[in-house]
């Protein structure tokens, strides 16, 4: 899958997406809460070589917002222990995508 068939996917999903510069995570345009979109023209035009951003604040045809969480293993941290202990202690993580990155 290309990266702009990948936005496609998100977007269709209800993610609102901005172009984030090559290889990194920093928006690659000013005003990217406003400019942040499902639109396939736009997301064609951006993602070639940018990296994709999804804006947390906007979410689907309603508008919501999307909650992160973000579990670290590093630094004598393991987060992946912690949220294990939340679910065996009754909390429960509903069905979600999960994004994984190197820490």
């Amino acid at each position: 899958m290309t990266r702009w068939e990948h936005a496609l996917s998100l977007a269709s999903d209800g993610f609102y997406l901005f172009p984030c510069v090559p290889g990194g995570k920093k928006p690659a345009i000013k005003g990217w809460q406003e400019a942040a979109t499902r639109d396939p023209n736009a997301l064609k035009r951006w993602f070639g070589d940018h990296n994709i951003g999804i804006y947390t604040g906007k979410f689907g045809d309603d508008g919501g917002a999307l909650l992160v969480v973000d579990v670290d293993n590093k630094g004598g941290k393991r987060g992946s222990d912690e949220l294990l202990a939340l679910e065996l202690n009754g909390f429960e993580i509903p069905d979600t995508r999960v994004a994984k990155t190197p820490t």
